[in-house]
């Protein structure tokens, strides 16, 4: 749900085109979102794993979203 919800809002301004005066702009939007659970529920953490996830985002061009599930780590290690 969370990626489901991040992805509408990036695809509300994906290809919008801002015009300032006599130029024109081309929006994107780059989301690094956190599903916080019990073991990352301290706000340091929240905030520092969002910006991580924005900074890489944004590495590999923008116009993306980068969402961190910390229950992946043990999901995969079940399987």
């Amino acid at each position: 749900a969370s990626l489901a919800r991040a992805e509408r809002f990036r695809a509300a301004f994906h290809g919008k085109i801002l015009e300032v005066g006599d130029r024109s702009l081309t929006l994107t939007v780059s989301i690094g979102g956190v599903q916080i659970g019990e073991r990352n529920a301290q706000i340091g953490q929240v905030i520092s794993r969002a910006e991580a996830g924005l900074q890489s985002a944004m590495g590999v061009g923008g116009d993306r979203i980068e969402i961190f599930d910390p229950a992946a780590r043990d999901r995969a290690e079940e399987e």
